[in-house]
């Protein structure tokens, strides 16, 4: 499903970048081909270690930086509730924060 031409313009090449550059529609078909970790009873087994990875890398931040409300942002007590129980996604799929130095 990541290979796929149409969905992704050269398939075998990593750019990361093709996400910032796609358009709303081609975001939506994308992310209906990203399955990095699988499905069902065939998940990935290690699903869990990058989790807990990704948490502590956020742990690790949240020691060396102050992290606080971005005032401006689109992110509010709204579209931050809780979508799903999985992954603890924020209903507006987006979190705006302002990353400060520790003073």
């Amino acid at each position: 499903m990541h290979r796929t031409a149409s969905v992704f313009p050269n398939p075998r090449v990593f750019d990361p970048e093709r996400w910032l550059a796609a358009s709303p529609d081609q975001i939506r078909a994308m992310e209906l081909y990203f399955m990095p970790f699988g499905q069902g009873t065939r998940i990935c087994i290690g699903k869990a270690l990058a989790t807990v990875q990704i948490k502590m890398m956020i742990a690790c931040l949240v020691l060396k930086y102050r992290i606080c409300e971005d005032v401006e942002s689109l992110t509010n007590a709204q579209t931050m509730k809780q979508l799903s129980t999985q992954d603890a996604l924020p209903w507006g799929l987006r979190c705006d924060l302002k990353v400060l130095p520790v003073e």
